[in-house]
Parts: structure tokens; C-alpha cells; sequence
């Protein structure tokens, strides 16, 4: 998915991203992978996907509005076209659900995932600046110099490089022999940037990985041990009266 991310097309004003991945024998193209929301607004003028065989959906228990009314249309393109095959994605406890709503002719298929529960561990509220917050964790993990890379949720793209660019400062100060900390930033608009993480890495060195969401859709990344989550995240909310959205934090 990262190699195809120099084709990636995005919608001025939205978040619509398609990377395409084509035939390296006669350059047709085989694979698409896109947004929920950009499929929806494709089917306006394909509304049977024509010139599509096969159309995975993932993390339907997500339950997005675009998610929703891809699941009723690709649900009818299926009694239209018998060739056409829809793979649903889900996690286990929503799967049932998925099973009722297709139908009896549904083939299931369980992936295992690993036995062994994480440990959570929830830290007290001690500064009002979760980016700073988190910054002095992913330290604390280095400084205790056990393996593993880091995995940092923070709200947005700013936070993201903000936090980076703390950590690079900060870790300058520390001793060498705890090894290189280096902090990797994944924005939505990092382009070719991301396919850094798919680097190999050096001997003794630890990677901090800072995302918003888009790590954990995006990107099955390798060697993580920690996840630090600030439990925020920015979302459009609109204001019908005056027409128009805003950015706000949840938590």
C-alpha cells in the first residue's frame, strides 16, 4: 500500500485518497485500495461497479456512514452480479451481525490473532499537555532500555510533529549508550515519507512512531512493544446554523 502512495489522488477539501497498484507486465490496473467515502461517490456514475470483480471492506464494525451504505449497495451488486464477490472484514464480536444482515450463503473465515492479551496500564493525569505527556513516556521506555518500538496516538498532524520534533530535541540529552531514538512521524500528508518505516532499521536503535488515526488504519508496522495513546482526536463538527464545520477535540 506505501509503494503506491506517489499515485494516490486526494479531493481538494477532503480526506478521498486512492493508491493504485498496477500489473508490472502489461501496466493494467489490478488493485485499488480507497477510502470508504471516495467508493460511495464513484457508484454515482458505476453504481454496479462495472469494471470491478472483487471489493473488500474493511473494518466494517467501524461503523461509518459512508461504511453503512457501501454494505447495502455492494450487498445488492452481489444479487445483480453473480461473479461479483464482497469480502467483509470485521472483528470477531461483530461478525454475527455481518452473517444475519448477507445472509445464510456468507462463508466465514476466522484469522486467529495472537493469544496473548497486552498489558494496559493507565497513567494519571499529572499536566493538561498530553503531547508533552506523551513525549516524557516514549522517554521513559527509552531511558528503561528494554526492546521495542513505540506507537504514539496523538490527535493531529500538528501534535504529531510537534511531538517529534520534542523528541528529537530531548533525546540528544541522553546517554549514548542507550542506543539512537528516532522518532518517525506518519501524517496524512507525509507522501513518500511513510515509506520509511518499512526501513531496516540499525543495530541498537528504537523508533517512535507518531500518528493520529492514520497508523492504525493504515499501516501494519513491525517490532512495536509499546503503544502510547493520548485518547484524543480532532473531528469536523458541523454547524447547521451558520453552514459550515469546525475542529474540535473529542476524547
Amino acid at each position: 500500500m506505501v509503494s503506491g502512495i506517489s499515485n494516490s489522488h486526494r479531493d481538494k477539501g477532503d480526506q478521498f485518497i486512492m493508491l493504485l497498484h498496477r500489473n508490472p507486465i502489461d501496466g493494467s490496473l489490478s488493485t485499488r485500495f480507497c477510502w470508504d467515502s471516495l467508493l460511495l461517490r464513484e457508484m454515482t456514475s458505476d453504481p454496479l461497479l462495472q469494471s470491478t470483480s472483487v471489493v473488500i471492506l474493511d473494518e466494517v464494525d467501524e461503523r461509518t456512514l459512508a461504511t453503512d451504505l457501501l454494505l447495502g449497495l455492494l450487498r445488492d451488486i452481489t444479487l445483480q452480479r453473480p461473479c461479483f464477490r464482497l469480502v467483509v472484514m470485521t472483528s470477531p464480536g461483530f461478525r454475527q451481525r455481518m452473517v444475519d444482515y448477507l445472509g445464510a450463503v456468507v462463508t466465514v473465515v476466522d484469522i486467529p490473532g495472537r493469544e496473548e492479551l497486552p498489558s494496559v496500564v493507565y497513567r494519571p493525569i499529572v499536566s493538561h499537555d498530553h503531547v508533552m505527556a506523551a513525549c516524557h513516556m516514549v522517554l521513559d521506555v527509552h531511558r528503561r532500555n528494554d526492546p521495542g518500538d513505540v506507537l504514539v496516538f496523538l490527535a493531529s498532524d500538528e501534535e504529531v510533529l510537534h511531538c517529534c520534533s520534542t523528541l528529537r530535541t530531548e533525546s540528544m540529552s541522553l546517554s549514548p549508550r542507550l542506543g539512537i531514538l528516532l522518532p518517525l512521524p506518519l501524517t496524512t500528508n507525509a507522501g513518500n515519507g511513510v515509506q520509511s518505516v518499512y526501513e531496516a532499521e540499525s543495530a541498537g536503535e528504537r523508533r517512535a512512531y507518531l500518528s493520529s488515526s492514520l497508523a492504525e488504519r493504515s499501516f501494519s508496522l513491525p517490532g512495536i512493544r509499546y503503544v502510547i495513546d493520548t485518547g484524543r482526536e480532532v473531528q469536523s463538527v458541523s454547524i447547521t446554523a451558520v453552514g459550515s464545520y469546525i475542529n474540535t477535540f473529542m476524547r
